[in-house]
């Protein structure tokens, strides 16, 4: 029987493979471990809680939509500052798929993409949304 889960898989890490060693990808060799970054087990309590009390996506809830959010996401990233790692005003509720998409890009590239119901960008700095 062939497993086509097992040959994606594989696929993948042949192709990421082959990238590390052209050199196109760096490997993450100097990134600290997960829980030296402070995700250890007092995060996971303090992240369950947080998700007790605030359940639904933060982004999709702006949306109108109603979406069950799955992790705890720093609105200002810490980069290693515990203080504002700890401070919960600093936190929001957010779907994987809003967290690794849209969080993500706005982090990297200072853009959100996307519409409201109306078909208006979501970005309050896109150039449609500027007032002249």
């Amino acid at each position: 029987m062939y497993c086509f889960s097992y040959s994606v898989y594989w696929c993948i890490y042949i192709t990421r493979n082959a990238l590390l060693l052209a050199g196109f990808l760096l490997p993450m060799t100097n990134r600290e471990s997960s829980s030296k970054r402070g995700y250890d087990s007092r995060w996971q309590k303090a992240r369950a809680a947080y998700l007790r009390k605030h359940p639904l996506c933060i982004e999709h809830s702006k949306l109108s939509q109603v979406i069950k959010a799955t992790v705890v996401d720093h609105i200002k990233p810490h980069r290693g500052d515990m203080l504002l790692f700890w401070d919960s005003s600093n936190w929001q509720s957010l779907c994987k798929h809003c967290h690794d998409s849209h969080k993500q890009r706005l982090e990297k590239t200072g853009q959100i993409l996307g519409c409201d119901v109306a078909g208006l960008p979501i970005d309050n700095n896109h150039h449609w949304n500027l007032k002249r």
